[in-house]
């Protein structure tokens, strides 16, 4: 079962903080045309709905991303949705294994990633074909959490649809969540797909 948490727009249409949100779920009807296994989507009574005209979806190769962009061509069909595929040069180091002292060819690996990242949005882009909408993608390297709200206020995105992974425990204390971090730094809401 998924869940959604909206931040950004309060009952008052004026901004609020991520971190106030508290509120009742209520169901949204289901999607005939999801998968069997689908998502089963909930969103916070108190939240206004309004028009988006620019969604931005982050998409990694999780099951919440899949089921946040679906999400978004359900509720914002009319919308211009871009899936943007963050590619964190973190990554890079990890490969290369280099605290065992190794040398590696740093643009044969981002070339990898950048080519993974392409094989990630081409399929986001065949799923939302699925529900009739044609999405826009993108790629960038970054910071995740950083660059996902910084792609939001140089393109002119009102509204952020992301999937959470849905940590517990001690990982959620020391690595943080990424929907938790652009909800909190978002200038337009964000919908947390669960």
């Amino acid at each position: 079962m998924a869940m959604v948490a909206s931040s950004g727009l309060g009952p008052d249409r004026r901004q609020w903080p991520a971190q106030s949100l508290n509120a009742t779920e209520t169901e949204l009807p289901g999607n005939p045309n999801s998968r069997e296994d689908g998502p089963e989507f909930k969103l916070q009574s108190d939240v206004v709905t309004t028009m988006s005209d620019h969604v931005l979806v982050p998409i990694d190769d999780s099951d919440r991303s899949a089921d946040a962009l679906e999400f978004a061509c359900q509720e914002y069909p009319d919308a211009t949705i871009t899936a943007l595929h963050v590619i964190d040069p973190g990554d890079f180091y990890a490969a290369t294994g280099i605290e065992g002292g190794a040398m590696a060819n740093y643009e044969e690996i981002q070339k990898h990633h950048e080519s993974r990242a392409d094989e990630l949005l081409e399929s986001a882009r065949k799923q939302a074909d699925t529900f009739g909408v044609e999405i826009q993608t993108d790629r960038v390297v970054g910071g995740i959490s950083r660059s996902i709200v910084n792609y939001t206020e140089e393109n002119d995105v009102d509204h952020i649809t992301i999937g959470s992974h849905g940590r517990t425990g001690a990982s959620r204390i020391l690595l943080g969540s990424v929907a938790e971090n652009v909800a909190r730094r978002s200038p337009v809401p964000v919908t947390i797909v669960r």
